[in-house]
C-alpha cells in the first residue's frame, strides 16, 4: 500500500508546483499588462474616430480600468506557457499516438484564438463603432473608459472564440458525432446559424458589419469539412490499434 501511496503522493506534489508556478506565472504576466496597460488602451482606442476621446468618471476608475485590462491580457499573453507547463504532467500519461494527435492543437487553438480577435480588432470594430455612433448624432459623444474597455475586449474575444470552429467541428469528429458528408449536407443550415450567432456577437445589426465577420466564420466551416474529412473518430483509431 505505501509503495502505491508514493507514486500518487509524487504526482500530487508535482501537480501543487504546476500550479503554484502557472499561478506566478499568470501573476507576473498580469503586472506586466498593468505596466503596459497605456499601450493596451491605445490598442483598444485605435478603432476609435479621430477626434473621439474617453473620459472618466471617477478618481479611481482609471487604476481600475488598468488593473483589469492589464490581467486580462496578462491572462491571454500567459495562457501558452500556462497550458504548455499542465501539458508537461498531463502528457507522460498519454501513448505516443495520442501525443501526436493533441500537441498541434494547442498551438492551433491559440494561433486561431489571435487571428481572430486581431481580425475583429483590425476590420471589425473600425467599421462598427462609427455605425453605432451614427445613431447618436443629435448628442456630443462621451464614452466612459471603463464601459468602452469592456466593450471592446468583449467584442475581441467573440471574434476569437469565433474563429476556433475548426478545433470545435474536429473534435466532434473525434467523437463520432459529426463527419464531413454530414457538414456538407447541412452547409446551408450552417450558414444560417453562423449568420445568427454573428448577428447576436457583433456590435452593430448593419448588413457591413454581419458580412465581415460572416464570410470569415463560413470559409472556416468551409476548411473545418476538409479538416473533418481527414481525421478519424476514437473508436475507430482503437480499433485499428487493438487489430494491430
Amino acid at each position: 500500500m505505501e509503495d502505491r501511496a508514493l507514486p500518487l503522493r509524487a504526482h500530487l506534489i508535482e501537480l501543487r508546483n504546476r500550479i503554484f508556478i502557472s499561478v506566478l506565472v499568470v501573476l507576473v504576466a498580469g503586472i506586466l499588462g498593468f505596466v503596459f496597460s497605456d499601450w493596451l488602451i491605445a490598442l483598444l482606442m485605435a478603432p476609435l474616430p479621430e477626434g473621439l476621446s474617453l473620459a472618466v468618471f471617477s478618481v479611481v476608475e482609471g487604476f481600475f480600468v488598468k488593473l483589469k485590462l492589464g490581467f486580462l491580457f496578462g491572462f491571454i499573453f500567459s495562457s501558452p506557457i500556462v497550458f504548455w507547463i499542465l501539458w508537461g504532467f498531463v502528457a507522460p500519461g498519454l501513448t505516443p499516438k495520442e501525443r501526436r494527435a493533441i500537441g498541434p492543437v494547442l498551438p492551433a487553438v491559440f494561433f486561431l484564438f489571435a487571428l481572430g480577435a486581431l481580425f475583429t480588432w483590425w476590420v471589425v470594430l473600425p467599421n462598427a463603432i462609427p455605425v453605432l455612433l451614427g445613431f447618436a448624432k443629435e448628442f456630443q459623444p462621451v464614452l466612459r473608459v471603463d464601459w468602452y474597455v469592456g466593450f471592446a475586449s468583449g467584442i475581441i474575444a467573440a471574434g476569437g472564440l469565433l474563429f476556433e470552429m475548426p478545433i470545435f467541428l474536429v473534435a466532434l469528429r473525434k467523437l463520432g458525432l459529426v463527419d464531413a458528408r454530414l457538414l456538407v449536407r447541412y452547409f446551408r443550415h450552417a450558414v444560417v446559424v453562423i449568420v445568427f450567432v454573428v448577428a447576436i456577437l457583433s456590435p452593430t445589426p448593419d448588413a457591413i458589419n454581419l458580412t465581415l465577420l460572416s464570410l470569415p466564420a463560413i470559409l472556416l466551416y468551409l476548411v473545418s469539412i476538409l479538416l473533418v474529412a481527414r481525421v478519424r473518430p476514437i473508436f475507430e483509431s482503437l480499433e485499428e490499434e487493438g487489430e494491430e
